[in-house]
């Protein structure tokens, strides 16, 4: 009887699986219980999502559990859903390790109301200090001024790139955010930024899904989801944020703005009489948090790309070096008003954006209503996985994905071209805050480094290795690099 009640019960669990699949995109063998963990795997490597794609279409379905996934990879299908669906896919998953590390705040992890009227006031604010525009150049050519100094302090000597390119990028965000920038060697800046750069290369974004499908299994002994580890990362992160918000309480005149903070503080000011209002303390932190991390690190990861690509390239960076001698000089310092005059400079910046893209994952959607798509149902509370490497990596779009060629983005008269299926930003509402800022600074790091010295490797005899890491970004495994001053 007892087998008769367990084959009864097996049943009826697989019966209202095959029911929950009905008219969902094709995908994996979902098990109860488990969904698609064991036919699908914990993979997130390109092979393995090319594998899917091939067999099930560009948008197939993972199940975590009772949780419905949504992977979608190529552009057309991307656009497809992202764009023209955008008022019902544009929120974030209610359950997840940022939002709840955020007490439910922030920019990144939010949704809804709180969402829009703090990303309006962050867009608002961030272009008031410069984002998009020219009067920020001046700001990031200073810092590229400290930073090649840093790198003619070594000699010639080889080190670690990350170990000046962190500061650098991160004093840029400071900059606008705090008001101030740090010394290279500061003590403070240098222990976050190595709590963050740990806390990127654990991040896992499959066991990432399962903690927000299974959230008490961060309860359990160990650390299967990362929740704990990052926990101890936050406490570190918020610790030197939360110094900096009282260092700006202690000195706040709202005649004077001088950076985020301050803005952020008149606005509590403005709305202290607003029941509704989203501007707490909480939102303050975690608004700065989001900013500060993401303008700090992903940056600094795609120049090591680029500098890795470099160095394994000598004859595109000799191309390079003429074409700057030619517009700018040896000695002249570069501008923004130099990128349409320099086409194989920014070709080479796009490729190396392409190839080392570090966001192989966009940050994942929610589905707040169910959307009918090519016939098939993508269901209202699903999540929805955004695959960048099936658009940057399509061998269709891009013959010989794996090979680094600049030229593919040039047409016969030497112009920039085939930036449609270019989206390292991702696309959408949720495209990146920080993109505007993000080409500027690689525009104006990349062009300066190249101009002033030559890019070499650790010495002649070492291999360069393009092993990467795989965690919250896609970066290369740490490496040491040598510049050689031109003159």
């Amino acid at each position: 009887m007892i087998t008769s009640a367990l084959v009864l019960c097996v049943t009826v669990l697989c019966f209202k699986t095959y029911r929950r699949r009905q008219g969902l995109p094709p995908g994996p063998l979902c098990l109860p219980f488990v969904g698609t963990l064991l036919s699908a795997g914990l993979s997130q490597h390109p092979t393995d999502i090319a594998k899917l794609r091939k067999k099930y279409g560009d948008v197939y379905t993972l199940m975590f559990g009772s949780k419905v996934i949504i992977m979608v990879t190529g552009s057309e299908a991307m656009r497809e859903i992202i764009i023209k669906h955008a008022d019902s896919v544009t929120d974030r998953p209610p359950v997840s390790q940022m939002l709840q590390l955020n007490n439910g705040c922030g920019i990144i992890a939010t949704s809804g109301e709180l969402w829009k009227q703090q990303r309006s006031f962050a867009l608002k604010t961030l272009r008031s200090f410069g984002f998009g525009k020219r009067c920020l150049e001046h700001q990031i050519l200073q810092e590229v001024e400290i930073f090649m100094g840093e790198i003619t302090k070594r000699g010639g000597e080889p080190f670690y790139a990350k170990e000046v390119l962190s500061p650098a990028f991160a004093n840029i965000i400071c900059s606008i955010v705090f008001g101030k920038r740090f010394e290279y060697n500061d003590e403070r800046l240098n222990i976050v930024l190595r709590v963050i750069n740990l806390d990127f290369a654990k991040i896992n974004i499959v066991l990432r899904m399962i903690g927000m499908t299974l959230p008490w299994l961060r309860h359990l002994p160990g650390d299967i989801t990362g929740f704990k580890q990052r926990m101890r990362y936050e406490t570190e992160i918020k610790f030197f944020i939360n110094s900096e918000i009282q260092r700006h309480k202690d000195s706040f005149d709202e005649n004077e703005i001088r950076d985020y903070i301050d803005a952020f503080m008149l606005e509590q000011i403005r709305e202290k009489n607003n029941a509704n209002s989203t501007f707490s303390d909480q939102q303050l932190l975690a608004s700065v948090r989001d900013l500060f991390i993401a303008g700090s690190e992903t940056t600094a990861t795609t120049i090591s790309w680029a500098l890795l690509y470099l160095m394994a390239n000598p004859s595109v960076q000799n191309r390079m070096r003429k074409e700057i001698d030619d517009v700018i000089g040896k000695t002249g310092k570069p501008s923004l008003e130099h990128k349409s005059k320099l086409p194989y400079c920014e070709v080479v910046i796009t490729e190396v954006q392409r190839l080392g893209n570090i966001a192989p994952f966009a940050v994942p959607h929610h589905v707040s209503d169910d959307v009918i798509w090519r016939d098939f149902l993508i269901p209202k509370g699903a999540s929805l996985m955004l695959n960048l490497d099936s658009v940057l990596m399509d061998p269709i779009t891009f013959p010989s994905p794996e090979k680094f060629d600049p030229e593919r983005f040039l047409n016969e008269e030497g112009k920039c071209v085939g930036q449609n299926s270019f989206i390292p930003f991702g696309l959408g509402r949720r495209v990146c805050l920080g993109e505007s800022l993000a080409r500027m600074e690689l525009f104006l790091f990349i062009i300066s480094l190249v101009q002033n010295f030559e890019i070499l490797k650790e010495n002649d005899q070492s291999e360069l290795s393009f092993e990467e890491i795989r965690g919250g970004t896609r970066s290369p495994v740490p490496f040491k690099v040598r510049f050689k001053p031109r003159n």
